[in-house]
């Protein structure tokens, strides 16, 4: 009897590999999300830095460094609610790229288990040729000794 081979393999391997390019994938745009967060933290932090400094300058009645303290507050907080868009975005294609994720691994556990319903079918031909096999035989030694 030949040795088993799943017809499907070649199919089965392509779902394997569309799971490993997807998961790539995942953990590229979480290394990007830490990017961004830390980011938007580093704005936040300019932020009170630059606020600490205005306070300074109000107690040294430095009335115009107090205006474009202001000025640049204001700047900062542009930039601080566009990099909250770009991390919503971010957050958004991550959980676009896990549900794909999760859809991917649900087709390669389907081939997963056609491949061990074959080998089970392909281990129940195998023992029944071989007891057939055992019978022919055991037929046969005892058509010797009788004769």
């Amino acid at each position: 009897m030949k040795k088993f081979e799943f017809r499907l393999k070649t199919v089965q391997r392509l779902k394997e590999q569309k799971v490993e390019e997807i998961v790539r994938k995942v953990q590229l745009q979480e290394s990007q999300l830490r990017k961004e967060q830390s980011y938007l933290k580093d704005l936040h932090q300019n932020k009170t830095d630059l606020r600490v400094e205005r306070l300074e300058y109000q107690r040294r009645l430095q009335w115009k460094m107090v205006e474009h303290s202001m000025a640049f507050e204001v700047g900062l907080d542009n930039r601080i609610a566009a990099q909250e868009v770009v991390i919503q975005d971010c957050y958004t294609r991550l959980k676009e790229l896990r549900e794909e994720q999760v859809e991917a691994l649900k087709e390669q556990r389907v081939y997963d288990k056609l491949e061990e319903k074959a080998r089970k079918e392909y281990k129940k031909e195998r023992n029944h040729f071989e007891q057939k096999f055992l019978d022919d035989l055991t037929s046969m030694r005892t058509g010797e000794t009788r004769g």
